[in-house]
């Protein structure tokens, strides 16, 4: 496999209309030059899955002499170990090629590369090895404009191989260059710095580090960051001090600590208003935040960004760091009437067992009327009157006038008198806690419940893509405005029962309005979840950042910070507010008894209904057989 890679550069580089000219190299020159640069791609370049990219000035009449003396004796040494490419106009590679070189004769060759340069063929971020083959030494004015020009594509991992290969061999000089852009003393500097110069003749020093990382210390440089207040992913503050704005908040702690452990300087630039994330179209961003860092007036932007494919198409995202969960918050339950508080105090099995029993006590009451008078006697007793009004009277306390004479129904009596004052006692105990709570039914949970109540659904304008799937949510909307103010005030208005909407929002930018305010009053989370985002930050195409802040944002998600964070600013205080276990109980007031008069008017209609009915039965012989049947039952 690795005899065939030669041929397939050579190929490839002919369908770009260049022949090939590789001559034997006889310059000592040349050779010196070369095992140099050998040494260099032994130590730095070889890999075993990515390959290198070898770029070269367009020409009509193929690659000109000396670079194509030394790409040939590089690529004749380097064959057996580096898969080499060659740029080609129209391919297009699945990933953009980490591993680079571009071999040029002069500045106006290294010129036309960079102007064919593509964030969608090279890694910006990846490595990159200049080599100039000049007849002469390369003017510092020269090198002052090369590595400008790298830094407008933000290629910072660049060195920059100058020799004169006209130089005699004993007096051949390898100079290595390459730039520092945050020094102490200037900012954005792109000042060609000497990495390494020796004599071609003398042994490589590999100890030198000619790609070091060059974005561990940015000594105090200014890194412009476009935000906007998002609580609680970004939490914008004003020091009033010095008017500077800081950041807060999940993701503004952690692009806080970045800035702290790279030592760069955050300066917030706040958008306001409607328009903060941005628009793209036709990819181009138009508006917020993203057109900042696609303008390059910010370098970066975080704000709760979900990876979305329109942005990646147009900016470079880091890696994730958090997954946002879309979900929908509904208002609290109807709170229970003053009636309905008094049946709370038994699940409804218990009330259905208890009604059960009395079904089946008035049911063999009415069945004993068609028995003889002994078996009822056995079962009454004697002169036992009105025993449908007995098991009543026992159930709610009351005294019998009569105890029955036989034991079985003696026993009959004990029994029934023994349940219903456990269940008496059980009900009454409970009965005065439950009147002084504030309780509700559950609120609707699913969304499926949500659509049966017809609940209208408020969504912000960036929202409605993400429910494009749910044309029923779309039938029935409202639209809100995306900020934190206007959700927020959703949130009061139906967690008081003042708006019967369902919000779709984050999960967490929900429970950090509970968090602040669980005393007045909560939204409740829908468990269906609409959508899961993975949320990062985002640079523009061709910044240098995103491999260095990829590296600590892994750092501070492994050790758990993130997560710490996330619990400081959604960590469910209101589920952590300490109860008493004692109850002190309270005086109570005709609100907390509302249910019992209404319960009393309700018995009190009933008494004056029985009576209706007796002083009918007084009138009719009919009625007053009726009445004397279900009632008196005198052994």
């Amino acid at each position: 496999m690795a005899l065939t890679i030669p041929v397939m550069a050579i190929l490839t580089a002919a369908t770009c209309g260049n022949s090939l000219r590789f001559p034997n190299p006889q310059n000592t020159a040349v050779i010196q030059y070369s095992s140099s640069l050998v040494a260099i791609l032994d130590r730095y370049y070889i890999s075993n899955h990515s390959a290198t990219r070898i770029s070269l000035a367009d020409n009509e009449e193929g690659i000109s002499l000396p670079k194509s003396e030394v790409l040939n004796q590089v690529m004749g040494s380097m064959s057996q170990d580096i898969a080499f490419a060659f740029n080609t106009r129209n391919s297009r590679p699945r990933r953009p090629y980490y591993y680079n070189m571009f071999f040029v004769n002069n500045y106006a060759e290294l010129r036309i590369i960079l102007d064919q340069l593509s964030p969608m063929r090279y890694e910006y971020s990846g490595q990159y090895l200049v080599v100039i083959c000049s007849h002469g030494i390369v003017e510092r004015s020269v090198l002052l404009q090369i590595f400008d020009d790298l830094w407008n594509f933000q290629i910072l991992n660049v060195v920059v191989a100058v020799s004169d290969l006209d130089a005699p061999g004993e007096q051949q000089e390898i100079i290595l260059y390459s730039y520092f852009p945050f020094r102490e003393d200037y900012c954005e500097n792109t000042e060609p710095i000497v990495l390494r110069r020796w004599f071609a003749s003398s042994v490589f020093d590999y100890s030198v580090d000619l790609f070091p990382k060059k974005l561990v210390d940015f000594n105090g440089c200014r890194l412009m960051v476009a935000t906007f207040h998002y609580p609680p992913y970004i939490i914008v503050s004003d020091d009033p001090i010095t008017g500077k704005k800081s950041l807060s908040g999940i993701e503004g702690n952690m692009l806080d600590m970045i800035a702290r452990k790279l030592n760069f300087t955050m300066e917030v630039i706040q958008l306001k208003g409607e328009v903060k994330w941005g628009a793209i179209k036709n990819q181009t961003a138009v508006s917020g935040a993203v057109k900042l860092v696609a303008d390059g007036v910010a370098n970066m932007t975080v704000g709760a960004f979900s990876m979305h494919g329109d942005r990646i198409a147009v900016l470079k995202q880091s890696s994730s760091y958090y997954t946002v969960k879309l979900i929908f918050t509904v208002p609290p339950g109807r709170s229970y009437t003053a009636f309905e508080k008094l049946f709370r105090p038994f699940a409804f099995l218990t009330w259905v067992v208890l009604s059960a029993y009395l079904i089946i006590g008035v049911s063999i009451i009415f069945i004993m009327r068609y028995v003889s008078r002994s078996a009822r006697s056995f079962v009454y007793g004697y002169g036992i009157q009105m025993p449908t009004l007995n098991v009543f009277n026992v159930l709610f306390g009351g005294a019998m006038t009569r105890t029955p004479a036989r034991n079985f129904a003696r026993t009959l009596l004990f029994l029934w008198m023994y349940y219903c004052l456990i269940i008496r006692s059980l009900y009454q105990g409970s009965l005065f806690e439950y009147l002084q709570q504030q309780k509700n039914f559950s609120h609707l949970n699913t969304l499926q419940k949500i659509e049966a109540a017809k609940l209208t659904y408020l969504l912000a304008n960036a929202s409605k893509t993400s429910v494009a799937a749910m044309p029923f949510i779309l039938k029935r909307y409202k639209t809100i405005q995306d900020d934190s103010a206007s959700f927020y005030e959703a949130f009061r208005n139906q967690s008081q029962h003042r708006e019967n909407v369902a919000i779709l929002t984050t999960n967490e930018h929900a429970l950090y309005f509970n968090e602040k305010n669980y005393l007045q009053g909560i939204v409740y989370i829908a468990d269906d979840v609409i959508l899961r985002q993975p949320i990062c930050l985002y640079f523009a195409k061709k910044s240098c950042l995103p491999a260095q802040i990829n590296s600590e944002i892994g750092q501070i998600v492994t050790a758990g910070i993130f997560d710490a964070w996330l619990n400081q600013y959604v960590g469910h205080s209101f589920h952590k507010v300490r109860v008493s276990k004692h109850h002190a109980p309270i005086v109570m007031t005709v609100e907390h008894l509302q249910g019992c008069f209404q319960m009393l008017f309700f018995m009190l209609m009933v008494a004056v209904s029985v009576f209706a009915v007796e002083l009918l039965a007084s009138r009719s012989h009919r009625v007053r057989a009726a009445v004397d049947f279900v009632v008196n039952s005198e052994i």
